[in-house]
């Protein structure tokens, strides 16, 4: 991977920590720490179409990150990272699906696209924990990123104790809802940063 290629995994969290700060300063009424961040783009908010344009761009920095992420990787012929940074794209594809069906309005009615996103993000949740996972699995086997494959293990782990707690949170109507999503998408985040780091430096 090219080096200037290499830094769309560090432009793609800094683009979502964009529209999330930015989302939770245009909505004065909104709360990092007891709300979702999908409730930024519920249907009729008032940020919806610039907010989703900004998750949109962080997608497709996801989705031609882990093609490229792909292409490198692949002369390690190694099964584990090549269907991690496939699943990786697809956290791209998903989260692009997701803004065309907006997450219901806390106390409103369920509609099928509010449905149809909990699916996805059903699915996205698991998704992003085995990219972590296999690359961890995967990088244990390439010489000289070995530390790094630790690295992405305990990633994996933390991102799983935070993302059972948002889980059992959100489904009991605690007040750290919103918190604790942000730190499980964090975990993932800041793995992505690290790895678009190892190719830059790397030049893998």
């Amino acid at each position: 991977m090219k080096k200037p290629q290499a830094l769309l995994g560090v432009l793609a969290p800094l683009v979502y920590l964009w529209a999330v700060i930015l989302g939770g300063l245009l909505q004065k009424d909104y709360s990092h720490v007891t709300q979702a961040i999908s409730e930024l783009t519920t249907r009729n908010a008032p940020y919806k179409v610039l907010l989703d344009g900004l998750f949109t761009i962080y997608n497709f920095f996801i989705i031609f990150f882990g093609v490229l992420a792909f292409l490198s990787l692949k002369k390690f012929n190694l099964k584990s990272l090549m269907t991690s940074m496939i699943l990786l794209s697809l956290t791209g594809v998903f989260g692009l699906l997701m803004g065309f069906f907006p997450m219901d309005k806390r106390g409103s009615e369920a509609t099928w696209q509010g449905i149809l996103h909990i699916i996805l993000a059903g699915i996205l949740s698991p998704t992003t924990l085995l990219v972590l996972l296999l690359s961890g699995l995967g990088f244990r086997r390439v010489k000289g990123l070995e530390g790094f494959a630790a690295y992405s293990l305990w990633s994996a782990f933390g991102l799983f104790i935070t993302g059972i707690l948002a889980a059992f949170s959100a489904a009991n109507g605690f007040l750290l809802t919103g918190l604790l999503e942000r730190l499980t998408i964090g975990a993932f985040l800041q793995w992505i940063t690290a790895l678009s780091l190892q190719f830059y430096r790397k030049f893998l």
